[in-house]
């Protein structure tokens, strides 16, 4: 994965985090897609990589 200084990521969502995008959406969203990657097939360990990438952003996306 390419390292990144959040920048691209807090200008991309600085809109609907000021519409109150919160972390308890994120959460939300990652159910859903931990729900996907399942249904699709993809094996627990790549699941968790994805995940674990998410995760790492969170701050970025929330401009926290």
């Amino acid at each position: 994965p390419s390292q990144r200084s959040g920048i691209e990521l807090r200008a991309a969502h600085s809109k609907v985090v000021d519409a109150g995008l919160t972390r308890r959406h994120l959460e939300a969203f990652g159910s859903h897609l931990r729900a996907a990657l399942a249904d699709v097939g993809i094996e627990e360990p790549l699941t968790r990589e994805i995940m674990a990438g998410i995760e790492r952003v969170e701050g970025d996306v929330l401009g926290v």
